[in-house]
């Protein structure tokens, strides 16, 4: 996540519940001779005028220099996004701070970002992870819903999409999944040939190899996905309900 203030830009890593700070970058803003008058000098009636004037002109100087530092930070924020492999950037901040840095963010494609109108900059990196936590909840919650309905509508169009215990570890075997998505909640009884392929409970391959019985039928999915450099989800219970009737087991295909 980043924490912007006016002070300076916080690059926080935030995994199981915890923060880490991986950066921090001071926004120093020079003065340079801009002073800021009192109020107008008594007996001169156009000098009120030149304050306000002038106040005007400090706080463009200043916006404009804080957007430059803004800028000039964006790099970092996307590089280090990129490094950890960041699937949701918090961007938090005042609102106004929010928007200057979260607009100058290219499009990074897999990583969502959310905003965040609060001022998290001073605090503790454990303090952070507690203020952002009900925010990426939500943010898990919307990918989530995103991604089972894409599925769905692959599977359910003929399309690079599956659906359902059977056909899900069918493609499993094949090599075909492209990304795993299985409900969290739920377990399945079944059996692993001693190829690794892994078949429900009641059903066997054509070619009748001998199998053992599988308890952990969804660990061994998950396990086999990841090693066929898949990507595996495991929904949440708010979002898994969307895979109703599908055994609770979906997928997308390499083809």
């Amino acid at each position: 996540m980043a924490a912007v203030g006016r002070e300076g830009l916080r690059l926080l890593d935030l995994r199981f519940g915890r923060a880490r700070e991986i950066r921090a970058t001071d926004f120093t803003i020079e003065f340079e001779d801009w002073r800021r008058s009192g109020g107008p000098a008594s007996g001169n009636p156009s000098s009120g005028q030149q304050n306000v004037s002038q106040v005007d002109r400090f706080h463009n100087r200043m916006e404009d220099r804080l957007g430059r530092l803004l800028s000039a930070a964006t790099s970092d924020v996307v590089r280090h996004t990129t490094e950890q492999g960041w699937q949701y950037l918090v961007v938090s901040g005042e609102r106004r701070l929010v928007e200057m840095l979260a607009d100058r963010l290219p499009e990074m494609h897999g990583t969502d970002v959310v905003r965040l109108s609060q001022v998290l900059h001073p605090l503790s990196p454990a303090k952070v992870a507690e203020a952002v936590g009900p925010a990426l909840a939500e943010a898990r919650q919307r990918r989530e819903q995103r991604l089972v309905e894409k599925v769905m509508d692959a599977a359910l169009s003929g399309g690079t999409g599956t659906c359902g215990l059977s056909d899900t570890l069918g493609s499993l075997n094949e090599g075909r999944i492209a990304h795993l998505l299985i409900d969290g909640e739920k377990e399945w009884p079944g059996s692993r040939a001693r190829d690794g392929r892994l078949f429900p409970e009641g059903e066997r391959a054509p070619d009748g190899p001998e199998t053992d019985p599988e308890p952990e039928l969804g660990e061994r999915m998950i396990e086999r996905a990841l090693l066929e450099g898949a990507e595996v989800t495991v929904l949440a219970p708010e979002s898994a309900p969307r895979l109703a009737g599908t055994d609770g087991v979906a997928a997308l295909l390499r083809w």
